[in-house]
């Protein structure tokens, strides 16, 4: 028998194409369709029930919950799944959705501060506190679940090193179980309801789930080619768009695996492939190099002063980059420039500090 631990006969794997190995974390506005539409994906990976915290699920369509209104009632359906299992029972479900994981923090944490008599956390209690219901969750993982996440999201103040202030949207979690909402997760998507009006003054409403790229949210992606939104007006529709995607990025990055590219950091909010740029846009090899340097080539222009900005300015400048490479694709680089220069002042993008004019940008293009 070989060796199944052999550091000599270690090699780089492929890219997984197994969506059933990937971790998700779904936020959204209320009302935006986040349980359905989680429930859908989840159900393409075999069959599904949800872990139900809130008392909401009365009229969402083709879901199966097992209601819980107390941390102790999860605790008992925890002990009674493992006595089957001992007993030689086969798992009812592949996959389990938890819904949401805010408020299944706050029962946890009710239940915990109850047990110890404690009216209020200090110290040390708020990690143990934290530790012990992300244990509690990824149990179930052990138990041989797929689960998944679904958040509410909320706002909070955050404050820039030059000490600016400004609102940023997250998961609406305890930040004691961070660890298991972002850092476990592959993926951390938005889900929003959006409403426009047509050229015949028509409103029409879609969802918009964000994979990556939003100008508000910290979102994760563990693929590099993914769009940064997928728009659907019924769930059906948004889950084949998100697979289609999935499955392109699996191409995509397995494509730069193969052509040497480093894809080691997949946060494709984060990260920035400095020297093969065209990789990550999908541009030809000799597009976006001779763009980028007639960037550095235009003439210097005066730069007004920074306004106070409501989000980092380094944010929306990456994304003004993103919208800007996918307009790339689509458009001669020439026509790119004269509507930069246009409603940004600049080509450089780097150069400019107005953060309502990026935000402009941004919401215009994409």
């Amino acid at each position: 028998m070989a060796d199944v631990f052999d550091l000599w006969g270690l090699d780089v794997k492929p890219i997984d194409d197994n969506i059933n190995h990937y971790s998700f974390n779904l936020v959204g506005q209320d009302g935006a369709g986040k349980t359905s539409f989680m429930t859908a994906l989840m159900n393409t990976m075999g069959k599904t029930f949800t872990c139900g915290f809130e008392d909401r699920f009365k009229s969402v369509p083709n879901i199966k919950v097992m209601q819980f209104n107390k941390w102790k009632e999860f605790l008992e359906f925890k002990k009674g799944l493992k006595k089957g299992l001992k007993e030689g029972r086969a798992l009812p479900f592949d996959c389990c959705v938890i819904d949401t994981i805010g408020e299944a923090a706050k029962m946890g944490k009710e239940h915990i501060m109850n047990l110890n008599g404690w009216t209020e956390l200090k110290g040390d209690q708020y990690n143990i506190v934290g530790q012990s219901i992300t244990d509690e969750i990824r149990e179930l993982r052990k138990l041989g679940f797929i689960v998944n996440f679904v958040s509410h999201d909320k706002s909070r103040e955050l404050t820039t090193a030059t000490g600016d202030k400004y609102n940023q949207t997250v998961p609406d979690a305890m930040n004691q179980i961070k660890h298991l909402v972002m850092g476990d997760c592959d993926f951390i998507l938005y889900l929003e309801v959006v409403n426009e009006t047509d050229e015949d003054g028509d409103k029409k409403e879609f969802r918009r789930l964000w994979i990556h790229g939003h100008p508000m949210l910290k979102l994760k992606t563990a693929l590099y080619g993914m769009p940064n939104y997928i728009d659907y007006t019924n769930v059906g529709e948004g889950v084949s768009k998100f697979l289609a995607a999935f499955n392109e990025g699996v191409k995509f990055t397995q494509k730069m695996q193969d052509d040497g590219m480093d894809v080691s950091n997949p946060n494709s909010d984060n990260n920035v492939i400095v020297e093969e740029k065209q990789i990550i846009t999908g541009l030809n090899e000799d597009t976006l190099p001779d763009f980028e340097e007639e960037f550095e080539k235009e003439p210097a222009q005066e730069v007004k002063e920074p306004v106070k900005e409501e989000v980092d300015i380094e944010i929306l400048r990456e994304q003004v980059k993103k919208t800007r490479d996918a307009m790339l694709k689509t458009m001669e680089a020439s026509a790119v420039k004269d509507i930069m220069r246009s409603e940004l002042g600049f080509v450089q993008v780097s150069k400019v500090s107005d953060a309502n004019k990026l935000k402009k940008f941004i919401n215009k293009h994409n």
